[in-house]
C-alpha cells in the first residue's frame, strides 16, 4: 500500500494487521519498539532520549554506555553472553515493589 498524505506534514499507510502507521514527512528518526542491544521494549521517554544518543534503551545506556562512553563511541558492544546474563537479571527482578 502507498503512503497517503495527511495534514501537518504527516503521511499514513495501512498496516496489514489492521492499523494505520502515521509518520512525519520530514525524516524524523523513528525510535523502534525494542532496544537494539537487549531486545526489551522501550518503555518511556528516557529510552527515546538514550536511543537517539546511543541506539539503546536507558538501561543498556546506564549499564554499558555510561560505564565507558569512549569505547561505545569507538564501536564496543557487549557480547551475547553479557547481554543474556543482564536479561536474566532484569527478568528476575520485580517490575513493581509494593510496601
Amino acid at each position: 500500500m502507498v503512503w497517503k498524505q495527511l495534514t501537518r506534514n504527516r503521511k499514513a499507510k495501512a498496516h496489514p494487521h489492521g492499523f494505520d502507521v502515521i509518520i512525519p514527512n520530514d525524516g524524523h528518526e523513528i525510535v523502534p519498539l525494542d532496544c537494539g542491544v537487549c531486545g526489551f521494549l522501550m518503555k518511556n521517554y528516557s529510552d527515546v532520549i538514550t536511543y537517539r544518543k546511543s541506539k539503546c534503551c536507558s538501561f543498556c545506556f546506564m549499564k554499558w554506555v555510561d560505564a565507558d562512553p569512549t569505547s561505545w563511541d569507538n564501536g564496543y558492544r557487549p557480547s551475547l553472553e553479557e547481554i543474556e546474563e543482564e536479561k536474566k537479571k532484569r527478568a528476575s527482578s520485580p517490575s513493581i515493589i509494593v510496601r
